[in-house]
């Protein structure tokens, strides 16, 4: 019975979307009760702060608590129950992408990755680097250094007063945590949708010019590979098409199937964070689209682009 619950509850979708779908059942189910956040602390005899952070998605729930919540909310026994105790069991665990949290990897990074283990659709757009789960490892080690140019307190969203590592430790991090993602992407066999959007800049950088003359062939011939796959589409923007949304900087959204926002996480000069629902999101995802239906080529004539810049550099 345990084991149907957890499927039911989605269990491979990952802790991190585990733990986003209980905060979302349990406001749900609160405000449907009528209750107040201060009127939920004071009939269970907790803070409000408790409350807060629990709704927030900031602590963890234990199994007493979760069903002192819910008995409060008219829920006894059940399907219903058993489900949400199976989604709070599976938001408990670790996910693979913690153990990088030594090397001093950003927290808001590692939870985007922790999202992206259980998303149904990714979409990226990057005007400057092939994004992540593109990137072939020599390519993701060439350009982690300008990442991650600092180590932890400098690095992309970090947390000056987190611990961790140093700028070389972070940099070899975030390129083996990239190469881990795309790997998982196609376990389970519920590997996600993707469209990845590129400005032209992108291809036509040759990175690792004055080491490596055949990296960036290399990874041309990766973006090739990836965009005839099933499921993944890969667009360029070329120079002619002028300015476009993608220039504001990279930008990854996150769709899932069920009652979850979409998830938007952003990179830039003074670091990245990360966004979950609202109007920024519903702005990027808007600008996102204009960004392939009104700019970017058709997949055959992205893929024509990308071999022809292959084919300029000796690829």
């Amino acid at each position: 019975m345990a084991e149907e619950a957890a499927r039911a509850a989605g269990a491979d979708q990952g802790p991190v979307v585990q733990r986003a779908l209980l905060v979302g059942e349990l406001v749900r189910l609160r405000r449907e009760s009528g209750r107040t956040q201060r009127q939920v602390a004071e009939r269970l005899d907790w803070s409000q702060a408790k409350v807060i952070r629990i709704e927030g998605g900031k602590q963890s729930i234990s199994r007493t608590d979760l069903e002192a919540m819910l008995r409060l909310y008219g829920l006894g026994e059940g399907e219903r129950v058993r489900r949400l105790v199976a989604l709070n069991r599976c938001a408990g665990r670790e996910g693979w992408w913690s153990r990088y949290r030594a090397a001093g990897v950003p927290a808001d990074h590692l939870r985007m990755v922790g999202f992206e283990a259980g998303a149904a659709l990714i979409r990226q757009a990057h005007n400057a680097f092939v994004p992540d789960l593109l990137r072939t490892p020599a390519y993701a080690r060439a350009v982690a250094p300008l990442l991650y140019p600092g180590g932890d307190d400098a690095g992309p969203g970090a947390d000056p007063a987190a611990g961790g590592g140093n700028g070389a430790d972070g940099a070899a991090a975030l390129a083996d945590l990239c190469r881990e993602r795309r790997e998982r992407l196609d376990e389970g066999g519920r590997a996600p949708r993707r469209v990845h959007v590129l400005d032209e800049a992108v291809i036509r950088r040759r990175v690792g010019a004055g080491t490596d003359p055949g990296l960036m062939p290399a990874q041309l011939r990766r973006l090739a590979a990836e965009a005839a796959l099933d499921g993944v589409d890969v667009r360029v923007v070329p120079f002619g098409r002028g300015v476009h949304p993608g220039m504001r900087g990279p930008m990854t959204l996150l769709s899932f199937d069920g009652p979850l926002d979409d998830v938007l996480y952003l990179e830039g000069a003074g670091g990245a964070g990360l966004v979950e629902g609202g109007a920024p999101v519903a702005e990027y995802a808007s600008a996102f689209d204009d960004l392939v239906a009104g700019h970017a080529l058709g997949p055959a004539e992205s893929l024509a682009l990308i071999e022809e810049a292959a084919a300029g550099m000796g690829g």
